[in-house]
C-alpha cells in the first residue's frame, strides 16, 4: 500500500477540476491546506460539493461536510484545524470499500476518472492562500463493486394524517 500525491490545485479558482490518475485505489485522501484571511475562519461546511466520476458517470456527489461526517462515522477520524487569521488544514477520505471489506479497490484508467469540487461561496472571502492536494492510496486488489454515494429524493406516496 502506498500513498501518493495525484493532483493539486489552488483554492482561488471557484471550481476545482482534477483527473484521477491510472491505478488501483483503496481510497482517495483530500487535504485542504492554507491560511485564513484576516478575521476569518474557514470551516469544513464552507468547502462546498464533491463530484467524482468514472467514464463520465458520477459515483459520488456530496457536500464535503457530509463526507467529514461519514469519515467520523466509519473510521472515527476527521482531521481538521482552522484558526482565525491563521492556518487551516482539513483531511477527508473517500474509501472505495465498505468498512469491513479489506479487498475491494477502484480501478481507473488514465483518462476515465474525474474529480470536481465546487467550492463554497465563502471560500473566496475566507481564504487568503490555499490549495487542495489529492492523494491516492494504491493497493493490489479486486474491484467487486464501485462504491457510490449519490443524492436521491424519496417520494412518499399516499402519506396523510388522520
Amino acid at each position: 500500500m502506498s500513498l501518493r500525491l495525484i493532483a493539486s490545485q489552488n483554492l482561488n479558482v471557484g471550481i476545482v477540476n482534477l483527473d484521477i490518475k491510472k491505478g488501483n485505489y483503496k481510497e482517495l485522501v483530500f487535504e485542504f491546506v492554507g491560511t485564513n484571511n484576516t478575521s476569518q475562519t474557514l470551516a469544513i461546511a464552507d468547502l462546498g460539493n464533491l463530484i467524482m466520476s468514472r467514464d463520465s458517470v458520477d459515483f459520488c456527489n456530496t457536500d464535503l461536510q457530509d463526507l467529514a461526517n461519514k469519515n467520523n462515522f466509519e473510521a472515527g477520524v476527521n482531521l481538521s484545524s482552522s484558526t482565525i487569521s491563521a492556518a487551516f488544514n482539513f483531511t477527508l477520505h473517500y474509501a472505495f470499500a465498505k468498512p469491513n471489506d479489506k479487498q475491494n479497490i477502484a480501478r481507473f484508467e488514465s483518462t476515465n476518472g474525474r474529480i470536481v469540487i465546487n467550492l463554497g461561496a465563502n471560500v473566496g472571502t475566507k481564504v487568503l492562500t490555499g490549495q487542495v492536494n489529492v492523494y491516492g492510496v494504491f493497493v493490489k486488489g479486486i474491484e467487486k463493486y464501485l462504491r457510490k454515494w449519490l443524492p436521491f429524493s424519496q417520494i412518499l406516496g399516499d402519506v396523510r394524517s388522520e
